[in-house]
């Protein structure tokens, strides 16, 4: 069993996007969020925390996935 088990079926789901949306959305977000409209800012606020998880998420499996191929060579 792989240290990366749990993240199989995010992985699947994350494959089909390209990290580029994410980095996208979060830009977009933080732009709205300069917006004088309350909605826009409000939606800016969102968008670029549902970004800004998604990335995170990302870079959590990244480095579960990193640090188990360190120990697998370490292991030999």
């Amino acid at each position: 069993m792989t240290i990366c088990k749990h993240f199989n079926e995010d992985r699947a789901e994350s494959k089909k996007m390209p990290i580029a949306v994410p980095v996208a959305w979060f830009l977009l977000g933080i732009l709205l969020i300069v917006s004088d409209f309350m909605l826009l800012t409000t939606a800016g606020y969102l968008l670029a925390a549902f970004a800004a998880y998604k990335l995170f998420f990302r870079g959590r499996m990244l480095a579960c996935c990193i640090s188990n191929y360190h120990k697998q060579v370490a292991a030999g």
